[in-house]
């Protein structure tokens, strides 16, 4: 008996010692085939087992491995415990004794055990120590009544707490205990692996890398493709779940130093002393340093200390170097656009502003829009435009919101605004955009009265001209040298007796000119005239009726 027990334990000793040689992804999540492969393991222990306990008291019942068969169902599911119980009935086919359905009967109903653990388990969450103990106690008292059956008189009272086989206990404490551990420490391994990972993928989207400074050996550590780009070529990829890669050597380390700006290399050998004296644990800086292609980049280093002596002085320095080379660049690009808008928005000459389309209040407006008010820009900002005296005209406010809400953006669309008890005509061009995370208006108005007073008079003018020119019977007329007349007013029309409106001839000469004239015609043409030169010729026109004049 002794001798079957030292067995018994070596076999669940080996199978513990089999599971920590397993993968963490098979010991923690193995897939299907996997399962099987458990479980046939699994099943030849067990086998071996009931080999072992074929002549106990209880032979019947000693066929069936209780620890093995309800621990594998519970670890490892349905699937391995299946596998295992069918297994270690083999057995049966060999050496079938009277009873042979007692056997059978308690390996399924240790496997369903196992079995629903697992699922109470994954389903509900419980904690597996928890279940563990509830398993522990129900299998000895699932065996019993099987053993009941397989021997009436021993178990004449099988009922009684002392005659409950207990001893299945050290079985199953000893395999499910050992595997839980295994299982426990697997978890913690995979999560660390996971966090590192993460690490590296943040490191990698982050453009820097880790470094590790041992005053003690004066050694560097580092890993990162962006210390490849300051010399270092044979630092480990980003993505690497490697050590970092050191180096002693002074050339290295000197060549590296030389590349950090001066000015910033004092500032940096300042923080580094307090880290060094005890007087710090972290800090932050950021300099500049030149790569390998002679461009300064700018680096952001954070580190805190890792290891002192007994004096509390540093040994050891581990941190991370962050690239913000881009970030400065955007940085300063914005803040040029910010000055450029600020310039271009302050002196235009027009009144402009940005309004929000949530409430219609304004939300910036520039010194023009405040003097087109006579208010100052502090009044007009955070009201809407009727409590400033602003009104539109429905029509054009209907037609503006239309526009924008088809193309995002108007282009000089002609609207009225009044100001007060001033009608104002004008031109405005408009586009929506995000100011703050808030959806905006930002406008632009000109105003059109001194523009369209002009154009008043400049039509006035040419209407008077051209009523002096019909009753002075005077015609105007240009013309292109090498090309000919390209234009001629009414009055001419009506002097070569042409309708209103045709076109000037190029073929002036011929068409219209006498042919005594015509000689005399093209010579003044052909001579060079400043643009200022005035000058006048006489010469005899044949009519388009044929009449000369």
């Amino acid at each position: 008996m002794t001798n079957e027990f030292f067995v018994t334990g070596l076999l669940l000793v080996t199978l513990i010692v089999g599971a920590a040689l397993l993968p963490i992804s098979v010991l923690l999540r193995p897939n299907h085939k996997q399962q099987i492969g458990i479980g046939v393991l699994s099943g030849v222990a067990a086998l071996l087992v009931a080999v072992l306990h074929l002549h106990g008291p209880l032979a019947r019942v000693s066929f069936v491995p209780p620890s093995i068969l309800a621990s594998v169902s519970f670890l490892f599911g349905p699937v391995a415990g299946g596998v295992a119980t069918a297994i270690s009935l083999l057995k049966l086919v060999v050496h079938s004794p009277y009873g042979w359905w007692i056997s059978a009967g308690l390996s399924v109903s240790l496997w369903g055990l196992g079995s629903l653990m697992w699922q109470l388990q994954r389903r509900m969450r419980v904690n597996f120590w928890l279940m563990l103990s509830l398993l522990v106690l129900l299998v000895p008292l699932f065996i019993a009544p099987w053993a009941a059956l397989s021997n009436p008189f021993i178990f004449r009272e099988w009922n009684v707490w002392e005659v409950i086989p207990w001893r299945y206990v050290i079985g199953m404490v000893l395999l499910c205990g050992a595997m839980g551990l295994l299982m426990s420490r697997a978890r913690v391994l995979l999560r660390l692996r996971q966090r590192e990972r993460e690490l590296h993928q943040a490191l990698r989207a982050s453009g820097g890398g880790r470094w590790e400074w041992s005053w003690r050996s004066e050694r560097l550590s580092y890993q990162g493709s962006f210390f490849r780009d300051f010399g270092l070529e044979d630092s480990p990829d980003d993505d690497a779940l490697s050590v970092l890669k050191a180096t002693q050597s002074r050339e290295t380390l000197d060549a590296l130093r030389a590349r950090v700006n001066k000015e910033d290399a004092k500032r940096l050998k300042m923080s580094i002393e307090r880290l060094r004296s005890g007087t710090a644990q972290h800090f932050h800086e950021e300099f500049r340093i030149r790569d390998k292609t002679g461009k300064w980049r700018c680096v952001i280093a954070r580190g805190s200390v890792v290891e002192r002596d007994a004096s509390g002085a540093c040994l050891r320095l581990s941190g991370m170097l962050l690239d913000v080379t881009e970030h400065h660049a955007m940085a300063d690009a914005l803040h040029l656009s910010e000055v450029k808008y600020t310039t271009f928005f302050n002196t235009l000459p027009d009144p402009a502003g940005i309004v929000r389309m949530s409430d219609g209040c304004f939300v910036d407006v520039n010194p023009a829009m405040a003097r087109l008010f006579q208010q100052p820009a502090s009044e007009l900002i955070g009201k809407r435009a009727e409590e400033i005296g602003l009104r539109m005209d429905e029509a054009d406010r209907d037609r503006l919101l239309f526009l924008l809400q088809e193309d995002g953006q108007v282009h000089t669309s002609q609207m009225k605004i009044s100001v007060g008890n001033t009608l104002i005509p004008g031109v405005v061009s408009a586009r929506r955009t995000h100011v703050d995370g808030e959806s905006c208006l930002v406008f632009v108005f000109h105003d059109m009265t001194h523009a369209n007073a002009v154009q008043e008079s400049l039509r006035t003018t040419n209407d008077l001209l051209r009523e002096a020119s019909w009753l002075g019977r005077l015609g105007s007329w240009e013309g292109v040298s090498g090309v000919g007349v390209t234009y001629w007013s009414d009055v001419c029309c009506e002097i070569h007796g042409v309708p209103a409106g045709t076109p000037a001839p190029l073929d002036y000469v011929e068409r219209f000119i006498a042919p005594e004239w015509q000689e005399k015609v093209r010579a003044s043409n052909s001579l060079p005239r400043d643009d200022s030169a005035v000058w006048d010729m006489e010469f005899e026109i044949v009519r388009a009726d044929g009449r000369r004049v």
